[in-house]
C-alpha cells in the first residue's frame, strides 16, 4: 500500500474543485461586471485578487499533494491546508446570503474539504 495515497487523491479532488469554483466565480463576476459597466459603475479590482487566489490555491493544492512523503513539505502543506480551509470557512460565514446559495455552498464544501485534507495528511494516509 502506498503512503499518502488517500491524501493525494483527496488533494487532487479538492484542487480540481477549487479550480472549478474559480472558473464559475470568474464567469459570474465577468457577467456582473458587464452589467456594471453598462450602468457606468465599473470596479474590477477585488475580482482579480479573488480569482487569482482561487486559481493559485487550486494549483498549489494539486502540486502539493504529490510531494507529501518529504517531511518538510508535508508540514508546509498541512499549514497551507489549514489556512486556506479556515479562510474559505470565514469567507462562507462573512458572505452568507450575499453570493447565492450555490457559491456559498461551494465555499463551505471547499473549506470542509481543505480541513479534511489537513486531517488526512496528519494521519499519514
Amino acid at each position: 500500500m502506498k503512503e499518502y495515497n488517500a491524501s493525494k487523491w483527496l488533494g487532487i479532488l479538492v484542487g480540481m474543485l477549487t479550480l472549478l469554483g474559480a472558473l464559475v466565480f470568474g464567469v459570474i463576476s465577468l457577467i456582473g461586471m458587464g452589467f456594471s459597466f453598462l450602468f457606468h459603475s465599473f470596479s474590477g479590482g477585488p475580482f482579480f485578487i479573488i480569482f487569482v487566489f482561487l486559481i493559485l490555491s487550486g494549483i498549489i493544492t494539486i502540486i502539493g499533494a504529490r510531494n507529501l512523503p518529504k517531511k518538510n513539505r508535508k508540514n508546509l502543506y498541512l499549514i497551507y491546508c489549514l489556512i486556506v480551509g479556515a479562510m474559505l470557512l470565514i469567507g462562507f460565514f462573512m458572505s452568507y446570503g450575499a453570493l447565492g446559495r450555490e457559491i456559498e455552498l461551494l465555499l463551505l464544501c471547499l473549506g470542509i474539504g481543505y480541513g479534511l485534507l489537513a486531517f488526512v495528511v496528519i494521519q499519514g494516509k
